[in-house]
């Protein structure tokens, strides 16, 4: 009978162990990534704190995310003049005569259902994405992808879309946290400008 406990009690003990180190396991690996957070957050306030020239800027954010996320297509689309429609201000990885010529009005496809309703689309599989689904013609190494509004003080700055990871696997939720983050204090940024620009024609 003493030895039968003991077995209950070694058994509960091994169970209680790997439970523990499961947590702890989970916990330093949550830790981690809140670390890489932090870091990722740092350098998206000094990337945002030199002196960029301003017609290039939509070009620089374009280049800076496409290395940090390690993706191969990326856009920041901007509403045009008649802010009913969205136009690419700058891109990587979609031909230029093609990116020239793109308009989408606000409602439509991926980025402008984005822009219209202020709310990220983050899709892992293109089963999630219903009809918001990439145009067939567009090329894609993956079907996962994460379109992000640009809003700050209630305007519409611009729509960041990032699809295409390198090693072509599914982007994950801290690619999206760290995309919502870095597209807010970019929105930040652009309806700055905005104004600045729209102070000095006045």
């Amino acid at each position: 009978a003493t030895l039968s406990a003991l077995g209950e009690q070694s058994a509960l003990a091994t169970q209680n162990m790997t439970e523990a180190f499961s947590q702890l396991s989970t916990t330093q690996g949550l830790l981690a990534g809140t670390q890489r957070t932090v870091e990722y957050l740092k350098e998206v306030f000094q990337m945002l704190a030199q002196e960029h020239d301003e017609e290039d800027f939509p070009r620089t954010m374009v280049s800076w995310f496409c290395e940090q996320f390690s993706i191969e297509r990326c856009s920041l689309m901007v509403p045009d003049r008649s802010r009913e429609a969205l136009e690419i201000a700058a891109q990587r990885g979609i031909h230029p005569g093609v990116a020239a010529k793109v308009k989408v009005r606000l409602g439509q496809g991926i980025a402008g259902w984005v822009a219209f309703n202020r709310r990220p689309l983050f899709v892992r599989v293109r089963d999630e994405a219903g009809e918001l689904a990439p145009a067939g013609h567009d090329v894609y190494n993956s079907d996962s992808f994460i379109s992000v509004p640009l809003v700050h003080n209630n305007r519409l700055a611009g729509v960041l879309n990032l699809s295409n990871r390198s090693d072509a696997r599914p982007f994950d939720d801290l690619d999206f946290d760290r995309a919502v983050l870095a597209a807010a204090l970019l929105a930040m940024m652009l309806t700055s400008r905005d104004r600045t620009r729209a102070a000095a024609w006045s």
